[in-house]
């Protein structure tokens, strides 16, 4: 068995230059004290905040290893087992005052994202309707990170500048 190939070890790079260099990677000021993001993960969310916990969640903790970031998911009732099966009963219509109010209380929460500071009060903002780069968006506007610069101007080369004529 020979050195490993760059093959073999390219994937490894790729993911650790995304985590490096991508949207998101950015070191949050030192004023931040946590985030924490709430989201139902049933399908009833919008699939911004679970884009935004897949692709830019690690890059912020990456790029941010002291800062605590939370990730809460919003409880949703099960469907009975089988053994609770009662066949001329719907299986999703609740049983007891207790399961009414707790899904209620499940449906009243709504998908959010916390920033907490050391020196001043937490800010919190619905995630409603957000896709994830506006979510980053808002997370660098409260947090201090540097702007994300849209994709059309980060990928434009710059264009060179006509020199001018003399005569």
């Amino acid at each position: 068995m020979g050195l490993a190939t760059p093959l073999r070890r390219l994937p490894l790079q790729r993911a650790l230059a995304t985590l490096r260099a991508s949207e998101g990677s950015h070191k949050l000021s030192t004023e931040v004290a946590g985030i924490a993001v709430t989201f139902r993960p049933d399908g009833k969310n919008e699939p911004g905040p679970i884009n935004f916990l897949s692709r830019w969640a690690p890059r912020i903790a990456y790029a941010n290893p002291t800062l605590p970031f939370l990730v809460n998911r919003i409880p949703m009732p099960f469907k009975p087992s089988r053994s609770e099966y009662k066949p001329n009963v719907d299986p999703n219509a609740p049983t007891t005052e207790e399961e009414i109010t707790r899904r209620a209380e499940a449906e009243a929460q709504v998908p959010s994202l916390t920033v907490s500071f050391h020196s001043k009060p937490s800010q919190t903002f619905e995630l409603n309707a957000l896709t994830a780069p506006q979510i980053w968006a808002r997370v660098a506007d409260l947090a201090g990170a540097p702007k994300p610069q849209p994709q059309a101007e980060a990928d434009a080369e710059p264009q060179p500048q006509a020199q001018p004529q003399s005569a």
